[in-house]
């Protein structure tokens, strides 16, 4: 509860106080110690003080019924002061008693009871100023008592253990005697007495509660006690301290143990507990019951705790703690009459005072809200904003309010002030700063009556008051009278009594008694005539929404409808009823951010729909509920009112979030329940679904059920981008066809093609396509329900639209050709004809001749309204077949002929053709369709009818047939033929049959054409053809066409025993090929192996994975079958044969070492490249020592190509031999090309290593002089010579060059420098380094060598050869084939010059070819592709920083022994056998 306001010990001095709130809760009386009585308002306003004539304390205060007077009992104090209201007097009451203890006014009367210490009574009559004493009506003091509702009687409670129950003038009607003395008495109606109180409760000493029938004598008093912990022990939840009646039958009872119990006193039931709880952990020390709220508020010495008698469930936000009440002991708690506030006492003087309810009164604006918050304070709070709330002080309690975008209004009776927001702003969020105007009061009106109702905007107030609107401008300026107008005005008359009204930033909404809702403009101020609403009865309520474009109209039957006031009054399409919707409700809210969504209120529960404008049944008004999507796509909407629960009163809706006020008047937030798992973060606000899914990894991860859940809400909300987004993470086919369905739906074209594309539909894309322009919404949603097949809806719409002549395409193109004629006479009579004909068609179709002659006549026959013919003349001759056509089913059969050679088409020849053909009419059908060029049907209707009937057709039916490829026709055509020995005639059938064996068997048996036979069954692979060949064969004893033929036929088995019986086995190897089966190859083996065709049985032996065997057979054969040995270990990859080949190569077999060529072969077949590398390092060494420098090339890049296709490391070595190699070369390709300075740098980068041409040292060195002294590089030539002149090489110089290369020795004067090489960027270090050099100067690494020119690599420039995947220099590559296609041309044409402009064209250099310099494969310029410097470094790591690949561990000793020999052998010389080369 929030605490209202507090009368302190300041004002009664500490000690106990006592109060009484006034009968009607304005006003609030206490006393305290200092004897002076506070009276203040309900907001604690000092109203008035009143100083007792002593200070003895102050025991009661008691108000009369109507709150007119307070009566005061003193301790002591005879007189008893009463304090008048309204004078704000004090009247003494002289009421000479002694020290009198108890007063009480009546409930019904002017009487006030007075009670003594002697038990003495006095009556007082405030009107008729009239005491009436009562001497003795106890004999001891009257400690309590209380008046009745109904009889006005009067019951006692006194010391002496007795109460008596009086009438008002204090004649004693009851009297009984009790067990303890009573504490508190009361009356209550617990028999269903309407009229009267029936029945007199009292606390008897905290121990028992009495229950007394006051209207039945003989009646027992029922005395209810409560259950102790031990038998005749004390209550087990301690003293009775409290009681109060509640409902009829029941009572809540408070005890000392701090228990709450609940007892009912029904007579079957009576004293049986209904609810018992211990509500306070230590001691209760009393509670009060409030009726209006049903709530009990419990003091005890822990706080206050408030009950809630539906459940008596504690209602935790209502709890007030002794630090609310500054650490003070409670004394008394009390509810005022209208059950708003509670009210505590402490013993320390102070009363504390919290307010429980209030009235609800809000009013909204936008996202704003404006609530009282307190009795004479507002709240305003942004919704949207979660801003706090601004807080406007009223100056009276209001009874109505409103809020705009920068005032507050409270209001009542016919007085209402204007407060301006503190921190407004133009887009209505206010703020929580206050300013020096906060809260200013910038207008004061009062009304001609009492202010039913206001609206405010930005700036005008509207009012409706006395059945008239007020319109006036919030701040009055000098013109505001100007901008003022009352409604309804004179015009419309006295009977326009205004009953509600609505008002948005532009316009004021008001209805009529009459069942009108006018529009007033207030920008052009002025009545909108044509925007009324005329309904049959008095208009209700009106709720427009936030811009005043929709409103929803509720008349005096509590029909609701949405009026749209844009299309007036007038069109029925203005207004659209709510169906399914409550019959009574509260209130009915727009949402603010999903703007087409309303929301009735039915008490807790509240019915949801959403307008949708443009559908393809207009617009419609969608009841919200659970959705379900079936498998098929299907959308089950179950339209039902969601459950918000009880307590809570709804303000405002934005995007599902509900601002609600709950009874203590707190805001609090709820979600709708049909949008509880959409994602509002546009609008500010989120659902807590939403919120979880984002929650569980920071970012939207939903469940499925979650996902599905938010497509279906999206769905029924009609937020199709949403629902789009929510397939998208679904997936799910079903969801897209939900979605597609519901764009359709609502013409939501663009929508719609989105979702066929995602399901892959392109029919529906296509279709919708030509729909996404169309502007007039009845063609548009006509071409839609013609989609959905709702065909009566699409003629309806497109009736109604601009193009209704779509409405009769569409009956043409569904083929209702009658519905089509009836809209063609009257939308287009020219299409009659067509129609006709098209009619005539179908029913041409079903068989109804009769009538399709008809319709087709009566197109040729159609005339227009002046008589002329309006059949075109393409369409006469369509007719024309019709008739005809018609007349042959009909039996006219010349009159049809007839008419079909008029026309003279030949799909109208076949169509009589099928006709006559079914009427048996078979020579007139075979005319028809040779006219139709249909020989196939006519040569049908020659072979099963004709010839049957006529064998002389045999002739005319030959040269039909010859044009038909029908196989059935020519297959019973060849049969009629070998009937007539026309065998010619029947091969040729039979052939166009395709079929062969037929074919075979008449060449072989009747027409003695063999040879032909053997052609056609090897073309056409027939089984039973190659049969009948092979037994041809062997009658003529053919045997190896015989063989050749069986196994054309599958029957290899026999075939081979053929061969072996007439050895033909070679022929039977030799027509297997390499595909062979394993059976077979196994069969062919045995077969060599056993004629000691060793060589043969191995191949064969191999083929059918018998490696063992084959490579047994294969080293018998010696070095003529090593290359099929190492063929077949390689494709076994079987250790032990591994073993057994390394055996025979190192020579362990025959004592001969094998050629390591061998060696090398076998770990490439092995696929190991590592040893494979080392053995090719060893024999391109050999194969160099020797000269044969091409093979050593082609060995070492063999081995590197294939090493880098299975991305394994090239060692350094092998790349330097293959520098080596490839330099010397290339040297002479540059020397033939006249690049004498390339060729002079290849040169020294070979002498370098001279040494390892030893077959040619003298002629490289000798080149080297030459070239070296033509480059320039005189230094270099110098140094060669030198060299050359040693007497070890002196002797080998050619003859010719032996005199010049002296000289250049003579001249060392002359030869001392070198011409400065060429530099270029480094591609490891980009440093400028020599063109030559192949070592970066920084890192040491080895560079690529491009393969064209010699020189290193270059990353802006780079490429690789297509054919051997070497780099080159992409420019040097390019020049190189151009160059080498233009040498290839002139020697093709003896042409010494070639046009340098005609090759230069681009077709001419898409034609140049050359051969790459490494495989000598022909490559062209288009074949070349530039790489990216990254793809250059990353050749250039791999290039040197590539990991080698570890070995795997050889599994025993044999392995490390096969390996050693291998090596071994590499290391061997060559074979003697091999012939060395020397050639340079």
């Amino acid at each position: 509860m929030r605490r209202l306001f507090k009368i302190g010990s300041d004002r009664h001095n500490t000690g106990k106080v006592v109060f009484s709130w006034h009968p009607e809760g304005n006003f609030l009386a206490s006393a305290g110690s200092n004897a002076i009585i506070q009276v203040t308002d309900r907001n604690g306003g000092i109203v008035d003080e009143i100083p007792m004539t002593s200070t003895a304390p102050i025991l009661d205060l008691a108000w009369d019924k109507d709150g007119e007077n307070l009566a005061v009992l003193q301790e002591g104090n005879s007189i008893i002061p009463l304090w008048g209201l309204s004078n704000r007097r004090v009247t003494p009451l002289e009421t000479n008693l002694v020290d009198p203890t108890f007063i009480a006014w009546s409930k019904t009367g002017p009487q006030l009871a007075i009670g003594t210490a002697k038990g003495n009574l006095l009556i007082y009559n405030k009107q008729q100023k009239k005491k009436v004493p009562v001497v003795g009506k106890h004999a001891r003091k009257i400690v309590c008592g209380s008046w009745s509702k109904g009889g006005n009687k009067l019951v006692l409670g006194s010391e002496d253990k007795t109460i008596t129950v009086s009438n008002e003038s204090g004649d004693t009607l009851i009297h009984t005697e009790l067990k303890h003395v009573p504490l508190k008495t009361s009356f209550s109606k617990r028999l269903s007495h309407e009229s009267m109180d029936d029945t007199v409760s009292a606390n008897l000493g905290g121990k028992s509660l009495l229950l007394l029938n006051i209207l039945d004598e003989d009646d027992d008093p029922m005395e209810l006690t409560f259950a102790s912990a031990i038998p005749n022990g004390p209550c087990r939840y301690g003293d009775l301290m409290h009681y109060e009646w509640f409902n009829q039958n029941m009572l809540i009872i408070g005890f000392s143990g701090g228990w709450v119990i609940v007892v009912s006193t029904e007579m079957n039931a009576i004293g049986e507990e209904k609810y018992a709880q211990q509500v306070h952990k230590s001691r209760l020390t009393t509670f009060t019951f409030n009726p209006i709220l049903r709530r009990v508020a419990t003091a005890g010495a822990d706080g206050v705790h408030v009950l809630d008698t539906k459940d008596f469930q504690e209602i935790k936000s209502d709890y007030i703690s002794l630090d609310d009440l500054e650490n003070g002991k409670i004394s008394e708690v009390k509810w005022s009459p209208d059950g708003q506030i509670l009210s505590i006492a402490t013993v320390s003087g102070n009363i504390y005072n919290f307010l429980a309810k209030m009235d609800t009164l809000y009013a909204t604006y936008g996202s704003t809200v404006c609530y009282l918050s307190s009795l004479r304070e507002i709240s305003i709070v942004n919704a949207k904003r979660r801003t706090r709330a601004v807080e406007v002080t009223l100056a009276l309690e209001p009874t109505v309010i409103a809020v705009g975008a920068k005032h507050v209004a409270g209001g009542m009776n016919n007085k209402v002030y204007y407060h301006r927001i503190a921190g407004n702003n133009s887009n209505s969020h206010h703020s929580n700063r206050r300013d020096n105007n906060s809260d200013m009061i910038v207008n004061e009106q009062e009304y001609i009556s009492k202010v039913k109702e206001v609206q405010l905007n930005a700036n005008f107030a509207a009012i409706l008051t006395d059945a008239k609107v007020f319109l006036h401008l919030i701040e009055p300026g000098p013109n505001s009278q100007e901008r003022s107008k009352t409604f309804p005005t004179r015009e419309e008359g006295s009977f326009a009594k205004v009953t509600c009204i609505g008002l948005t930033d532009d316009f004021l909404y008001y209805g009529t008694e009459a069942g009108a809702v006018e529009v007033f403009y207030l920008g052009e101020w002025v009545l909108l005539a044509g925007a009324e609403l005329r309904l049959d009865s008095a208009i209700k309520a009106i709720y427009p929404n936030h811009s005043g474009t929709r409103v929803i109209v509720v008349d005096a039957t509590n029909q609701i409808f949405l009026f749209n006031p844009v299309t007036g009054g007038g069109v029925n399409q203005s207004i659209t009823r709510f169906e399914d919707s409550p019959t009574t409700f509260s209130h009915i809210l727009w949402d603010i951010e999903e703007r087409n969504v309303i929301n009735i209120f039915e008490g807790k529960f509240v019915h949801s729909y959403v307008y949708a404008p443009t559908t393809i049944k207009g617009p419609m008004l969608i009841k919200l509920g659970p959705v379900e999507i079936s498998t098929e796509g299907g959308v089950a909407l179950r339209a039902e009112r969601a459950d918000l629960g009880s307590g809570l009163i709804v303000l405002l809706a934005i995007a599902g979030s509900l601002t609600c006020q709950n009874m203590g008047g707190h805001l609090t937030t709820l979600y709708h329940p049909f949008f509880d798992q959409l994602n509002n973060g546009a609008s500010g606000l989120e659902s807590p679904s939403s919120r979880e899914s984002r929650a569980l990894n920071g970012k939207s991860s939903a469940t499925p059920a979650m996902q599905r859940n938010r497509f279906c809400q999206s769905l029924a909300l009609l937020k199709l981008e949403d629902s789009w987004q929510a397939a998208l993470d679904l997936d799910k086919r079903e969801f897209w066809l939900a979605l597609s369905g519901k764009s359709m739906e609502m013409l939501n074209v663009e929508l719609a093609i989105r979702v066929y594309r995602q399901l892959g539909d392109a029919g529906m894309v296509m279709a919708l396509q030509p729909c996404m322009h169309i502007e007039d919404k009845h063609l548009l949603g006509g071409h839609i329900a013609l989609l959905f097949s709702d065909y009566h809806r699409a003629q309806e719409l497109f009736l109604m639209s601009t193009k209704p002549i779509t409405a009769l395409d569409m009956q043409c193109d569904l083929m209702k050709w009658d519905q089509a004629l009836k809209l063609a006479h009257n939308l287009a009579i020219e299409r009659i004809p067509l129609i006709s004909i098209r009619y005539g068609q179908q029913l041409e179709f079903r068989e109804n001749s009769e009538r399709a002659l008809r319709l087709f006549e009566s197109a040729l026959n159609a005339v227009d309204n002046e008589g002329m013919g309006m059949c075109p003349e393409a369409l006469i001759p369509v007719a024309t077949s019709g008739v005809a056509r018609c007349n042959l089913r009909l039996g006219n059969i010349r009159q049809g002929v007839r008419l079909a050679e008029d026309v003279d088409s030949k799909v109208l020849y076949a169509e009589c053709g099928d006709i006559l053909d079914h009427h048996k009419q078979y020579a007139e059908a075979a005319s028809m369709y040779l006219n139709a060029d249909n020989l196939e049907r006519a040569a049908e209707i020659y072979v099963r009818h004709l010839v049957k009937l006529d064998k002389t057709r045999i002739t005319e039916a030959v040269g039909i047939l010859e044009k038909v490829t029908n196989s059935q026709l020519n297959s019973t055509f060849a049969k009629v033929c070998m009937a007539a020995n026309r065998y010619e005639e029947a091969a040729a059938a039979y052939g166009r049959a395709n079929d062969v064996d037929k074919v075979v068997e008449i060449m072989l048996r009747q027409l003695d054409k063999v040879q032909q036979a053997f052609d056609l069954v090897r073309d056409s692979s027939s089984t039973e053809g190659a049969i009948l060949v092979a037994d041809y064969c062997l009658e003529i004893q053919n045997y190896r066409g015989a063989i050749e033929f069986l196994m054309m036929a599958n029957k290899s088995e026999d075939a081979f025993k053929l061969a072996q019986s007439h050895n033909q086995v070679d022929v039977y190897a030799t027509l297997l090929g390499d595909n062979i089966a394993g059976e077979d190859a196994l069969r062919v083996a045995h077969y060599y192996e056993k004629v000691q065709d060793f060589g043969q049985a191995g191949k064969f032996y191999a083929l059918c994975s018998q490696y063992q065997r084959a490579l047994k057979l294969f080293i018998q054969c010696g070095d003529r079958e090593i290359d099929s040995a190492i063929d077949v270990v390689g494709k076994s990859q079987n250790e032990h044969l591994t073993h057994q080949l390394i055996d025979f190569l190192v020579g362990e077999k025959d004592g001969i070492p094998k050629d390591p060529n061998y060696i090398y072969r076998l770990y490439m077949a092995l696929r190991k490249y590592d040893d494979a590398a080392k053995t090719a390092l060893i024999i391109a060494r050999q194969e160099q020592d020797m000269g044969n420098y091409a093979l050593a090339h082609s060995v070492v890049t063999e081995t590197i190509r294939k090493l880098e296709e299975d991305n394994i490391r090239v060692p350094l070595q092998l790349r330097t031999q293959f520098v080596l190699l490839h330099s010397y070369l290339l040297m002479k390709r540059l020397i033939k090309s006249g690049d004498h300075a390339g060729a002079a740098r290849m040169l020294l980068r070979v002498s370098e290593s001279v040494s390892k041409f030893p077959q040619h040292l003298v002629p490289i060195l000798t080149t080297t002089v030459v070239e070296c002294q033509r480059a320039g590089l005189k230094a270099s030539s110098y140094e060669y010579a030198v060299m050359l002149m040693r007497p070890e090489h002196r002797p080998n110089i050619d003859p010719n060059l032996k005199r010049k290369i002296e000289a250049i020795v003579r001249r060392r004067a002359t030869n001392t420098e070198d011409v400065t090489e060429d530099l270029s960027l480094c591609p490891i270090s980009n440093q400028l380094i020599a063109e030559s050099n192949l070592t970066c100067p920084t890192t040491r690494d080895a560079l690529p060598m491009c393969i064209i020119t010699g020189r290193h690599m270059v990353k802006d420039d780079w490429c690789f050869c297509p054919n051997s995947q070497f780099p080159a220099l992409y420019s040097e590559y390019v020049q190189y084939i151009e160059s080498e296609y233009k040498t290839a041309l002139k020697a093709a044409s003896g042409q010494d010059n070639d046009d340098e402009g005609k090759f230069n064209s681009p077709s001419k250099r898409a034609q140049a070819v050359a051969m790459d310099p490494i495989l000598g494969q022909n490559i062209s310029i288009s074949d070349l592709t530039k790489s990216t410097p990254e793809e250059a470094v990353k050749y250039i790591q791999k290039y040197n920083n590539v990991k080698e690949e570890k070995p795997k561990e050889e599994s025993n000793k044999n392995k490390k022994e096969s390996a050693e020999k291998m090596k071994n052998t590499a290391n061997q010389p060559s074979s003697p056998t091999k012939k060395q080369t020397n050639k340079q």
